[in-house]
């Protein structure tokens, strides 16, 4: 398709509706900005019909083993892909094609024309929305049936222009007429200030933060000869900081530092006495029960186990190699855990400054992107940085890197490169989930690159980016099998963590899922990354020229829209609202980029429609995200390391010391571990206890389980039938259990064990038939030996196991 004009001007009034000269740098006319909504209308109104119609159509099924809970996985998983896959693509191809046809045959303005199907598309969305209650008028059947009414009408509409004859294009694709100007503006805008007010909750709606946003946004547009003196006396300033690029270093330094001070939290969560309030002690278990899947291996590690030998992780491999290594700087517990998701989170934030930097983002905007991030994204969480580590920077704050790389590379191609290559090592062998978020970054951001790069050096950048990804990768494999038959004479088995995939893609684990809830958030955030997908794919194919005068920002933003379709990906598998803020970062990211991209094109010019109403949306997008976690943004930033700091380095001591030696959660782990730290010597013991007691007291004693189970109620989900590795693992382990050895266990764990001796038949709780290994534990271990009670301390004992004369 033949590249049309950067910008298209009505005869009569050449200059009238210009949104910007074209020059050096190319101009963004009416003809993109009317390709640009026609795309957006089109994939809108696909996305509007297809996702009521799925949730009308398919049935939720009942979760095995979650009485009360239910879900529609498959559903919302083919709706995404069809959203990326089919109504994306669609999209961005008919969408010009759409203006072309108007232009041809509509005797109006095709401004006029797509600003009206975008009101009327936006009117049925609205009405479902304010009665999206639980009656039977908020049915997602009939909010699908008015957009298909839409679709009809869409379709008569079309029949009917096509049976006219072609008209002559300019009049048709100028500007409309003045009279006529304000209905197009309210017909495109609209829409735009309806979308994020669907997606908001009434009850997230507070006075403060909305009125501080306006404040500050209505002061900075009108404080116009305040904002030109400070500007250029900046100016002044920033010209001579800007030529010492030894200055320039040492901001970028101080800025990641001070990140890191807001993102570490030093007091991660404080559990306390049992006659606390309910919903604290549910929280403090809730947190600790999602530690301990992590925790548990990286205790076994720290204490002389090897990964994937005699220890494996359903969350990966070299991050509980890493969460080892601060297990034994900090000491075993629930604060290394915190500290270690804070490194992780300081990682990602000073990743987002260093990309905004390197694409030469204005500082201006860097600040505002990043103060955005630290408040809303990292202290705005319903589960403050440090708690539930999993859904944070463990999965999302290594990949950004290898864009971090890229962009260094432009200006320092060995640093840059190798930067690159450690990202893409550690992400090959920290979790497969990770090494697929940089996999499909690192292609894009190589595609994007080939793609605008002269046809004589794309076999060169080809080759480049598949060696800069294939070779690290290798290496870092090599290195890991390296360092595991050092520790232990073996090889890394890879089939024990292949297993822990194949369980949760293809087992019943896939089951375990969660649905979005009544008009998510997070649904919205989805609809953001696909309409910045979508405008990229309309640059891209329309505008060639226009898109590889980006320079280096294109291959980053084509980056960060895959980075965050592929983070998004998550929030669908794991629905819930608390998990939105988590995948958001690089949405905020490429929204630096665009704005900054606009004020470098003098599109954003003060007190201009454009200016007026991006600035706008803004605020109310601001406003309506700082509103819903206001909350919980106060006591996030008192527990940072910033806030610890302003009260002197005696607080950040007495922190530090809390984080090495973290209160129990649960009162009996420490019992169990003063028994193991006074009466076991060595560094490993049989442990038979439920899993969460379990970790916490290995933890405590700084010792490891001597049966090859990390977290024995993850390490059973691959354990569900007989003859799987992980059963063998343990079986071999049990065989050597001999008579004399001492064993750890709990009361409820020694009523179970003398009835297996005493040949009853057990009748064992849901919660505890799910721990498959450590069930069949305990039974063997029960019919081959009976229990001599050494020590006890509260509800546990410690028990030297004697030969049975007859084994049952």
């Amino acid at each position: 398709m033949p590249e049309a004009p950067d910008t298209v001007a009505s005869p009569a009034a050449p200059e009238h509706g210009k949104l910007a000269t074209a020059g050096e740098r190319g101009a963004i006319g009416p003809p993109l900005a009317l390709d640009l909504a026609a795309t957006l209308v089109l994939f809108a109104g696909f996305a509007a019909l297809l996702v009521p119609l799925a949730i009308a159509v398919v049935e939720p099924r009942p979760i095995e083993g979650l009485p009360g809970f239910s879900q529609r996985q498959y559903a919302e998983t083919a709706t995404y892909v069809l959203l990326v896959g089919c109504g994306l693509p669609l999209a961005v191809a008919f969408g010009p094609r759409w203006v072309l046809f108007l232009a041809r045959k509509s005797r109006s303005s095709a401004w006029l024309e797509i600003a009206a199907w975008a009101t009327l598309l936006a009117v049925p969305v609205v009405v479902f929305r304010a009665l999206a209650t639980r009656s039977a008028g908020a049915e997602p059947g009939l909010l699908a049936a008015g957009i298909g009414a839409w679709w009809l009408a869409f379709a008569v509409r079309l029949v009917l222009l096509g049976r006219r004859s072609s008209a002559a294009l300019a009049p048709a694709l100028s500007p409309p007429a003045p009279s006529r100007r304000r209905l197009v503006a309210v017909g495109l805008v609209l829409p735009c200030f309806v979308y994020p007010l669907l997606f908001a909750r009434s009850g997230a709606v507070r006075p403060l933060p909305i009125a501080l946003v306006a404040f500050t946004a209505a002061a900075w547009l009108f404080a116009g000869r305040v904002r030109r003196a400070t500007r250029r006396i900046a100016k002044e300033r920033w010209h001579l900081f800007g030529e010492r690029a030894l200055a320039r270093r040492a901001l970028d330094v101080a800025v990641v530092a001070v990140l890191a001070a807001f993102a570490v939290n030093m007091v991660v969560f404080e559990p306390g006495a049992l006659d606390r309030p309910l919903d604290r002690r549910i929280y403090d278990w809730v947190v600790a029960f999602h530690a301990n899947f992590l925790l548990g291996p990286a205790n076994q590690l720290a204490h002389g186990g090897t990964m994937l030998v005699d220890t494996v992780s359903q969350y990966g491999v070299g991050s509980i190699v890493a969460l080892s290594r601060v297990v034994d700087l900090v000491s075993s517990g629930y604060g290394a855990v915190g500290l270690f998701d804070g490194l992780l989170t300081s990682l990602a934030v000073a990743a987002a400054w260093l990309i905004l930097r390197t694409a030469r983002v204005r500082l201006s905007i860097c600040i505002l992107a990043l103060a955005f991030v630290v408040v809303v994204l990292l202290w705005g969480r319903t589960f403050p940085v440090g708690t539930i580590v999993q859904d944070g920077a463990f999965r999302t704050g290594i990949t950004p890197w290898v864009i971090v790389g890229w962009l260094v590379s432009r200006r320092a191609p060995a640093a840059g490169n190798a930067l690159v290559a450690v990202t893409v090592g550690v992400s090959a062998i920290w979790s497969f989930e990770v090494f697929a978020l940089t996999s499909v970054t690192w292609l894009a951001l190589v595609a994007a690159e080939t793609w605008a790069a002269p046809a004589r050096a794309r076999r060169r950048v080809v080759r480049h980016g598949v060696l800069l990804y294939v070779a690290p990768a290798l290496v870092a494999h090599a290195l890991f099998a390296l360092w595991t038959v050092v520790r232990s004479g073996q090889l890394p088995d890879w089939r024990l963590y292949g297993d822990f995939l194949r369980a949760f893609f293809l087992g019943q684990l896939r089951e375990v899922t969660y649905d979005f809830t009544r008009w998510s958030p997070g649904i919205g955030l989805g609809g953001a990354y696909l309409a910045q997908a979508a405008v990229l794919g309309v640059l891209v194919t329309r505008r060639p020229t226009l898109a590889r005068d980006l320079g280096e920002r294109l291959p980053v933003l084509c980056a960060l829209a895959v980075f965050g379709l592929a983070c998004f990906f998550y929030l669908v598998d794991r629905s819930l609202d608390h998990v939105v803020i988590y995948v958001a970062q690089p949405l905020v990211l490429s929204s630096a980029l665009w704005l900054d991209e606009l004020v470098r094109r003098s599109l954003f010019q003060a007190r201009s429609l454009l200016a007026v109403a991006i600035g706008a949306w803004g605020a109310v997008v601001v406003a309506l995200a700082l509103s819903a976690v206001w909350p919980k943004v106060k006591p996030a930033a008192r527990d940072t390391l910033a806030w610890q700091a302003v009260h002197g380095t005696q607080r950040i001591v007495d922190r530090w010391r809390r984080l090495g030696d973290f209160p129990p959660v649960d009162p009996q782990a420490e019992n169990g571990a003063v028994l193991l730290r006074t009466h076991v010597p060595g560094s490993s013991v049989l442990v038979l206890m439920p899993a969460d007691l379990a970790v916490e007291t290995l933890a405590r004693a700084e010792k490891r389980n001597r049966l090859p189970l990390s977290f024995s109620l993850s390490d059973s989900f691959i354990a569900q039938e007989q003859g799987t590795r992980m059963q063998r693992l343990v079986e071999r382990e049990l065989r050597r259990v001999r008579d004399g050895d001492v064993a750890l266990v709990d009361y409820g764990t020694l009523v179970f064990m003398r009835s297996v001796s005493e040949g009853r038949k057990l009748q064992l709780p849901r919660s505890v038939s799910v721990d498959t290994l450590r069930v069949r534990a305990f039974r063997y271990v029960a019919r081959k030996f009976h229990l001599e009670p050494l020590r006890t301390r509260g509800q546990v004992l410690l028990v030297r196991l004697r030969r049975s004369r007859s084994v049952r």
